[in-house]
């Protein structure tokens, strides 16, 4: 699952699916603490640190360190544009912390150049990515060209839980273990989104129980983007993640 720490971005780039900015929100400590409580009873094992740029956080180094100390058992990962290599202590202390680090510079979309050959390089122990596969309508990326995503993000967690009438928990367990870990998502204020750009409209909060987030999925009608159709067309009683045409891409 993701855990967007933060809001705010500096990367400014034309992709961007949430439109974010410098100065945005960043989660506090008691909805991080809060965070960790909900991801624990969900039964995810995978946790993405990601935003917006979640190295801007000023407490990104303090909440690794908390979330490692209460769940030694969780995989604790980092998505970044990378800017953060400039600062070589920072680098150092999230090479030390987190399990795995991506950070994706596409020069077709971002303005600020990152040299991935230096990284790989210098730092061995992140994974670099220099191509942005499908591009997201939605956010700074509506006027985006690029391989456009067959269906929305929300598709899979929707047409699970309608279709095979199993609870958000269970759903999110069995996602993951079919390598499907972007499926949802805790904003820097707490809700729950089963997407991946801040734009989507929540579906719940980390304070509602298991039954009270499946029935609000189950209620879910969404035509803020222009996937909407696309499900339309679909029909739910296709379940993306057990096909091998993979909707989710």
């Amino acid at each position: 699952m993701i855990l967007e720490i933060t809001n705010a971005c500096d990367g400014g780039c034309s992709h961007c699916m949430s439109d974010c900015k410098p100065d945005d929100d960043y989660m506090s400590w008691d909805t991080f603490k809060s965070a960790l409580k909900f991801i624990n009873k969900t039964g995810s094992k995978t946790v993405f640190f990601t935003g917006g740029e979640p190295s801007l956080h000023p407490d990104l180094i303090p909440f690794v360190q908390y979330f490692k100390a209460k769940h030694p058992n969780l995989a604790v990962s980092l998505m970044s544009n990378g800017n953060f290599i400039q600062d070589k202590k920072l680098t150092e202390d999230i090479i030390k912390r987190f399990l795995f680090i991506q950070i994706t510079y596409d020069k077709r979309y971002y303005p600020n150049y990152i040299d991935l050959e230096y990284i790989n390089k210098t730092y061995p122990d992140i994974t670099t990515e220099d191509r942005i596969r499908s591009v997201v309508k939605m956010g700074r990326a509506t006027q985006e060209e690029g391989a456009e995503r067959k269906s929305p993000f929300c598709f899979n967690m929707r047409s699970l839980i309608k279709i095979s009438n199993i609870s958000f928990f269970e759903a999110c367990v069995l996602m993951e273990r079919n390598n499907k870990f972007c499926s949802w998502s805790i904003l820097p204020n707490g809700d729950i989104t089963i997407s991946e750009s801040m734009l989507c409209p929540p579906i719940g909060n980390i304070n509602m129980s298991n039954p009270e987030l499946t029935d609000s999925i189950r209620k879910f009608k969404c035509d803020s983007c222009i996937y909407a159709d696309k499900i339309k067309q679909l029909g739910l009683p296709y379940i993306a993640i057990f096909n091998k045409e993979d909707m989710s891409e």
